[in-house]
């Protein structure tokens, strides 16, 4: 599978800040920060994102700490990955219910922007993780559209990453359930630039996320 991702270089990515903006009191920041990147977690009900979060902050390859902010409904876990600062936002499931009402991925989008400028870190973004558990009866794959709202227009799709989980069930029926996202489900947007990590263990997420904030990916 051609798309699919493991030791992959990610060129001029990192290169590049891929989301734009302001900070939060309308100014601009000052300075350069190469070495900070915020790479958002996105993903429906059953996505198996929570045990990627887990082994993010629990990794044995150097000291992660977790701040939750209860009125954006965000956890941000801040990593040291391989010398970069790395943040990542923890958000609420895709069609999860809170306070009554349907998480969305646009609600999403707005929870993500609303954490960069209130942290004054928009500019720092350097993508999504998206998560799908391949054993879902029923696929989500929601418009990523919306977030191109934070970003340069054209970079959108490249900055997606499509996390297939499931990896303590992974069979020749997983692999062919993958094979069967990338050509259906995935298609278009793999088409457009997104990329597909197949979480094959656990001892993986840290690669899923050095595929956005570093330019090459050693184990």
């Amino acid at each position: 599978m051609s798309n699919v991702l493991l030791h992959t270089p990610l060129g001029w990515l990192v290169n590049h800040s891929f989301f734009y903006g302001a900070s939060s009191d309308g100014s601009d920041f000052e300075g350069e920060v190469i070495d900070e990147k915020v790479v958002a977690l996105v993903g429906p009900i059953g996505s198996e994102k929570a045990l990627f979060v887990h082994q993010v902050t629990h990794n044995p390859l150097g000291w992660a700490s977790a701040l939750s902010d209860p009125t954006l409904l965000i956890t941000a876990i801040t990593v040291d990955l391989r010398g970069v600062r790395v943040t990542i936002l923890d958000t609420p499931e895709i069609g999860s219910f809170v306070g009554g009402n349907e998480i969305t991925i646009d609600y999403v989008y707005h929870l993500v922007r609303s954490w960069c400028m209130r942290y004054r870190r928009i500019r720092f973004l350097a993508g999504i993780l998206y998560f799908q558990n391949m054993d879902a009866r029923q696929p989500v794959l929601p418009d990523f559209r919306c977030f191109s709202g934070l970003c340069v227009p054209n970079y959108l799709y490249s900055s997606i990453v499509l996390v297939a989980t499931g990896w303590n069930r992974i069979t020749g029926a997983w692999l062919a359930k993958l094979a069967e996202y990338e050509h259906g489900w995935w298609r278009d947007v793999i088409h457009r630039g997104a990329r597909m990590f197949p979480y094959r263990n656990p001892d993986l997420a840290l690669e899923a996320i050095a595929l956005l904030t570093h330019a090459c990916m050693t184990r």
